[in-house]
């Protein structure tokens, strides 16, 4: 384990001070530098070359062991999973963190280092002489430390039970990670036996599928008992009396290739099934398994009738054309869309419409979606989704996309929904939605140059710890241009407001979450009735007049 290799107490120090002092350079694999110690014969870190840098900033990480064991993909994620994944090694970091964090330790740390710090901006002066150590910045680190590590009751820990025997499935909401302590039927317990079982629970990454473990806890228990590796504060979450929300299709029928159409509608040859240029009418569900590359041919159009969909968890192409685009309609408005679900190559949809669709709704099986991908990456190019039946017009979830030139309208409700997706949407047309335009949660988006026409609530929602970057866009009726709440960052670089009853609007709606941020650079308004609305926390900066 890492904790026969490394000297624990100086190691969670060490990662503990460089997250207060944003010292992240110093940690990167070929910065980091080790002692030796040949009397306890285990490595002790060495402070190098580490000064302010925003390397972690890219994920919008509180600090280092934010979903650290989620790194994989980074070339020293080996080394920071294992040791963030280390029992021993979390429990002290997070005891130094959150002590390093305090507002007196960083005041202490600040005045005994004091005239060390003096003289080394000078020296750094004489190279550069308007530079300033940025003291506030440690300060404001500090703050923001300290907010964020401790987890909520009821919702940081999820704990779920859908069978007759004593298991239940655990999921971790907050940062970092949770040790169960022990279960039982009071909410809020004084105490709570040592001899209680324990279990790690690691932290999820926000963008990325849920991690579940099991534990074994009394049928007659009503509640788990948790608390923060290393602090002693204990927390509660009731158990939920379901199966946990399962990110696999488990309907037998995704598992089985059925396509319910004329066979001069489409084609298989070498695993790639191929839909002609036609109307085609359909009245049962089109299921295409994983394994498949499904191409929609120039002027392919199917009619979904009589509450089918179209469901695939393979990717998607549709080369559609201006003059010959591809068409998903539903003549008798009882189709129930169309879905890629866990597609494992990117799909790419060029001028393809979606018209008059619902969403699936089969027992607890619901979507909210008229056109879904979910956990399934894609390109979008001169698409149009129209009056659509359910909820949203176009859902993406835990997905990577890239849309340009769209055109979404007459939404039942919202246009354009993401869910903890990275992206960006370029020139694109959203108009006439019941509720929102763009509704963005968990995730980290750039709009440039799109256009909002009569948006029935906000023309750009920013939720659920999203950061979202507006560039050049036009805002022409809605209720509130630009949203941003729940610990959400939405930074406007140019944007023009025309006839907007509240032009910025930052807040909290959820009490599990924070306020809100929206800094401006640069706006024109025409017409607006309120400029900014805020609640008393969130903040919405101006440019510098």
């Amino acid at each position: 384990t890492s904790s026969d290799i490394f000297d624990i107490e100086t190691t969670a120090k060490y990662y503990a001070i460089s997250d207060l002092m944003n010292a992240y350079h110093g940690v990167a694999w070929h910065n980091q530098r080790f002692y030796y110690n040949p009397v306890i014969r285990k490595l002790e870190p060495i402070g190098f070359d580490g000064f302010m840098t925003t390397e972690y900033d890219m994920n919008k990480r509180t600090c280092m062991g934010c979903a650290m064991t989620y790194e994989g993909k980074r070339a020293y994620g080996d080394y920071f999973k294992n040791l963030f994944r280390d029992s021993l090694f979390i429990r002290k970091y997070i005891e130094r963190l959150e002590f390093y964090s305090r507002p007196d330790e960083v005041n202490k740390l600040l005045e005994t280092f004091d005239s060390e710090i003096a003289v080394r901006e000078k020296m750094i002066q004489k190279e550069k002489a308007d530079y300033q150590f940025n003291r506030k910045s440690i300060t404001k680190k500090g703050r923001q430390i300290q907010s964020m590590i401790r987890p909520f009751d009821k919702t940081s820990l999820r704990a779920y039970r859908g069978n007759e025997n004593d298991d239940i499935q655990l999921t971790n909401y907050h940062i970092l990670p949770l040790e169960v302590i022990g279960s039982g039927n009071i909410e809020n317990p004084e105490k709570v036996s040592s001899n209680a079982q324990r279990k790690m629970v690691w932290s999820n990454h926000a963008l990325l599928k849920p991690e579940f473990c099991n534990i074994k806890i009394p049928r007659e228990h009503q509640y788990i008992y948790f608390q923060l590796p290393g602090l002693d504060a204990i927390y509660s979450s009731k158990i939920k009396n379901w199966s946990v929300p399962s990110s696999e299709v488990s309907m037998k029928f995704a598992k089985k290739l059925s396509i319910p159409l004329d066979n001069s509608a489409y084609e298989i040859r070498n695993n790639e099934i191929r839909f002609k240029p036609g109307i085609y009418s359909c009245t049962e569900r089109i299921v295409i398994p994983n394994g498949y590359r499904v191409v929609f041919e120039p002027g392919a159009q199917i009619d979904l009738k009589n509450k089918s969909y179209f469901f695939s968890q393979s990717s998607v192409q549709a080369y559609g054309t201006e003059k010959f685009p591809v068409k998903i309609t539903s003549t008798d408005q009882t189709g129930r869309g169309f879905h890629v679900v866990q597609s494992k190559g990117e799909s790419q949809l060029s001028h393809m419409y979606f018209d008059g669709l619902n969403t699936i709704n089969e027992g607890n099986w619901i979507y909210t979606g008229a056109v879904s991908f979910y956990e399934s990456d894609v390109k979008l190019t001169h698409c149009e989704f129209s009056n659509n039946l359910c909820e949203d017009g176009l859902n993406l979830i835990r997905s990577q996309f890239e849309i340009d030139h769209i055109k979404i309208r007459n939404t039942f409700a919202d246009g354009f929904d993401a869910d903890f997706c990275t992206g960006v949407v370029r020139n694109s047309h959203s108009f006439q939605t019941g509720n929102d335009a763009f509704d963005f949660s968990g995730s980290r988006v750039e709009i440039i140059n799109c256009v909002f026409n009569d948006i029935g609530d906000k023309a750009v929602s920013v939720g659920e710890q999203s950061t979202v970057w507006i560039e050049g866009s036009v805002v022409d009726k809605a209720d509130i241009g630009v949203a941003s709440k729940d610990l959400s960052v939405a930074i406007v670089k140019s944007i023009e407001l025309k006839n907007c009853d509240k032009g910025f609007s930052a807040y909290q709606k959820k009490p599990e979450y924070g306020p809100a941020t929206i800094t401006v650079q640069s706006f024109k308004e025409i017409n607006t009735k309120y400029l900014e609305v805020k609640d008393a926390k969130s903040k919405i900066n101006f440019p510098e007049k």
